[in-house]
């Protein structure tokens, strides 16, 4: 389950996915199935509702972003600086593919929201890093 509110420390974006049609926003809505809670997931379109989702925390972020023109490539390099840590995904026509995976870096492009994997797989969190700095003093000793 997709857990987002305060107090869990889990409050963080950690997916998101761009699309560039209404049809594939659609699909990955349904793709979420039951992860799909008011508070957790945000269903945006365009620009500026992505860096408010983005800003607000959302833990899943479903972007429209329509079809891509050519001059809005740092548009999209904005909205990768604004979620380093997140996990990007687009959902894409093929020729659509590389001028949005170029201009996001994303991690994963697909054609179809068939071909994505388990939503479950895509929200793994990175645990804290460990710091075993008390291991290699005692070792030393």
């Amino acid at each position: 389950m997709i857990t987002g509110r305060a107090g869990t420390g889990l409050n963080q974006t950690l997916l998101v996915v761009v699309t560039t049609n209404p049809s594939d926003t659609a699909d990955v809505v349904a793709w979420l199935g039951p992860q799909n809670y008011a508070d957790d997931v945000a269903i945006v379109s365009g620009f500026y509702a992505g860096v408010a989702a983005l800003t607000a925390r959302r833990r899943v972020v479903v972007l429209d972003v329509g079809a891509p023109d050519g001059r809005d490539s740092w548009r999209l390099a904005e909205l990768r600086n604004r979620g380093n840590k997140v996990t990007w995904v687009v959902v894409a026509d093929a020729t659509e593919l590389p001028y949005l995976s170029g201009a996001l870096h994303t991690d994963l492009a697909v054609t179809s929201v068939t071909r994505l994997p388990p939503v479950r797989e895509m929200l793994v969190t990175k645990g804290l890093p460990v710091d075993d700095q008390t291991i290699c003093r005692r070792t030393t000793r």
